[in-house]
């Protein structure tokens, strides 16, 4: 039976009177989007760390952890800047992570702008050998966004006794390499290729061994980076809105693919609220968070490249070549969705099914 609370939050009251939030009440304030309209939109990567450090540091900006009552609005602060600009987004998501990585780590951070930087790409990692109390730590890293705008990073560190997180400084960084970023696509998010020298004590080791990977925050930190992107593709559709609405005669084909396009908007939100109150619920294991990180970012992955040929397809080009910042979202948009690993993804998420009883996992 489903019930309604005082707050607006939807229930479902099982036969043992036990009551799951389906959906939290919708939030009557929206802070973030009030404060990130007082911000013009960024032309360079130094304005988007003036904007990131302006957030975080200036206005002290704070999400709610995952898990902790509040899952919902953390998501759909994330979708808010991603609405804004997906660079801003990408730099704040990174930011926000690490700080809930720290939390589950009980591990205090300094002031300043964090990134995590855990890409392994082109078999790229840091290593490190412990001395005493001291760990010398080297390698490279790829992928490394936001490398003038962070203050610290969390980087995973392979060493003789497992894998273990790191907090490094910024001035550990001994060579930074922008020549590898070619495209126009989240350019200003200030990616590059990184050698890390370090000496560290051991107090800038957090959690256990694996714990990066193994931890229950983990999928929900995928689920908010899936958030980031359905933000962007809402940005994107609210400016095709704009455009067909401003025109004097209402094509047919503009307008299905805009109800198909709202159609699927709507469908990853509603997704994406049901996914806040799974985490919430002590009950749904990391196996099960899997399942579903992996299934929404798909979902959400599919929906934004659908959105960006739906729009070209239903108004021709004159969006991108007449409008710049239109033009900049879809390349970012295409861009930062590539995060999701697509058919390797597909794959592990088959494997998972493999096991599963069909009947009970459909109407859990």
């Amino acid at each position: 039976m489903l019930g309604l609370t005082r707050d607006n939050s939807v229930i479902l009251i099982h036969q043992d009177h036990r009551e799951l939030i389906l959906f939290p009440p919708v939030c009557q304030s929206r802070p973030y989007k009030g404060l990130l309209r007082s911000y013009a939109s960024p032309e360079t990567s130094g304005d988007v760390h003036a904007i990131v450090r302006s957030l975080v540091m200036d206005n002290e900006m704070g999400l709610a952890q995952p898990g902790h009552g509040n899952s919902w609005s953390r998501f759909s602060a994330l979708m808010e800047f991603g609405a804004y600009n997906l660079s801003v987004a990408k730099l704040l998501e990174s930011h926000f992570d690490a700080i809930t990585i720290m939390d589950e780590a009980h591990f205090t951070p300094e002031a300043g702008i964090y990134a995590v930087w855990a890409s392994k790409f082109g078999g790229k990692h840091l290593t490190g050998i412990r001395n005493g109390d001291r760990w010398q730590i080297r390698g490279d890293i790829a992928f490394a966004s936001g490398i003038d705008a962070i203050d610290f990073a969390i980087v995973p560190v392979e060493t003789d006794s497992g894998e273990y997180l790191f907090q490094i400084p910024r001035a550990t960084i001994t060579s930074i390499d922008k020549s590898q970023w070619n495209a126009s696509g989240m350019e200003l998010s200030d990616t590059a290729w990184v050698t890390v020298e370090a000496l560290l004590h051991d107090s800038n080791r957090m959690g256990s061994a694996d714990f990066y990977l193994n931890r229950r925050g983990f999928w929900p930190g995928g689920i908010g980076v899936a958030a980031c992107w359905l933000g962007g593709a809402t940005g994107i559709f609210e400016n095709w809105v704009k455009t067909s609405s401003a025109k004097a005669y209402k094509e047919p084909h503009d307008q299905a693919q805009r109800g198909r396009a709202y159609s699927s908007l709507k469908a990853c939100t509603i997704y994406l609220r049901y996914l806040a109150t799974r985490i919430e619920d002590p009950k749904t294991s990391i196996a099960e968070l899997r399942r579903e990180a992996l299934s929404f970012r798909h979902l959400v992955d599919q929906t934004c490249s659908d959105l960006v040929t739906q729009s070209l397809r239903a108004i021709g080009p004159i969006l991108m070549v007449s409008d710049a910042e239109h033009l900049q979202r879809c390349m970012d948009l295409q861009i930062f969705t590539r995060q999701c690993h697509a058919e390797k993804d597909w794959a592990t998420l088959s494997k998972e099914i493999d096991n599963l009883d069909f009947k009970g996992d459909w109407f859990e």
